[in-house]
């Protein structure tokens, strides 16, 4: 954790100086400790070595992603050409798997940001390779590969209970999901992520924004806020507001030296947080689910119960 901070500490020090939770973590070890001293190799030279390790897991990463997309997506084929899937339930079906893959999003991005803080954070620094600071564009920060599978399987696995308790046909819904999350997940990681950073506006233009914006701003929301003082983590548009609050108060906790990084106190925060996490993300896939769940595609058990 102290080289990845001090690459943000040392190429971004405005944002670092901000940022809620970072200077806390740092403030009693930087007279001892730095990247530097431990490790004999510059700042910037270290971002460059942490960036080249990550390529071979960036290639790992998005190709089990387009198996896995590519294994689901011919399983929902399979039963669209089959006569299985109502279509009319697609689009209900679209915004519960956009709010699936956000509230995945919001449990790894506070994982990794601000509790586990792996290589994720070396995003937030000013050093830059061919213009990417590992924005998931062309390397993969290390340790994203095991946090995001894990955390994918653990909301995939969320999302099957909650599916068979509304008697939602699980299948249908988990291969339509699958390949529509992936599809959401490249596209804001490799269109409109570096295009937000470079070109600094909204990616959806200056007609539609407006209306994108009322609940999910993917330009002043994630550049001139997360990229500025470290909040506003998310881009689901029922629930990043949850995360937001319990950030502000996680970094007041250390700004009042309640919890100090290192300490008993911080390990066992730590833990308490993956947990409320865990809840967060059951608690926000349950209430998504049940208010669409009328209008989704339901098992054979649940079409007959309507039709007694």
């Amino acid at each position: 954790s102290t080289c990845l901070l001090d690459i943000v500490r040392l190429s971004s020090p405005e944002h670092y100086d901000i940022h809620p939770l970072w200077k806390y973590y740092q403030q009693d070890m930087l007279e001892s400790e730095t990247c530097e001293a431990r490790t004999g190799v510059p700042i910037e030279d270290f971002f460059k070595q942490v960036y080249y390790f990550g390529v071979t897991e960036f290639y790992m990463f998005y190709g089990a992603l387009s198996c896995y997309g590519i294994i689901s997506l011919i399983y929902f084929l399979k039963s669209l050409f089959t006569g299985k899937v109502n279509i009319l339930c697609l689009l209900p079906a679209s915004f519960v798997a956009f709010n699936v893959g956000s509230i995945f999003h919001l449990l790894s991005h506070y994982q990794n940001d601000l509790t586990h803080l792996n290589g994720n954070v070396m995003h937030h620094s000013g050093f830059t390779i061919g213009g990417d600071n590992a924005a998931l564009v062309n390397t993969l920060p290390p340790g994203l590969i095991i946090n995001f599978t894990i955390n994918y399987y653990v909301v995939w696995w969320m999302t099957s209970l909650i599916l068979e308790y509304f008697k939602i046909d699980k299948w249908i819904f988990l291969n339509y999901a699958g390949p529509f999350i992936i599809v959401k997940m490249i596209g804001q990681m490799k269109i409109i992520h570096p295009f937000v950073h470079t070109q600094h506006k909204s990616w959806y233009g200056t007609h539609i924004s407006p209306y994108i914006n009322l609940f999910m701003d993917d330009y002043k929301g994630h550049v001139l806020c997360h990229h500025v003082n470290g909040f506003c983590l998310g881009d689901s548009p029922l629930y990043s507001w949850i995360y937001d609050i319990m950030l502000y108060h996680h970094g007041k906790l250390y700004e009042n030296g309640i919890i100090k990084f290192g300490a008993p106190t911080h390990e066992v925060a730590t833990i308490i947080i993956d947990y409320i996490l865990l809840f967060l993300a059951f608690a926000t896939l349950f209430v998504t689910i049940a208010l669409f769940s009328p209008i989704m595609q339901g098992t054979k058990e649940k079409v007959a119960s309507k039709k007694l």
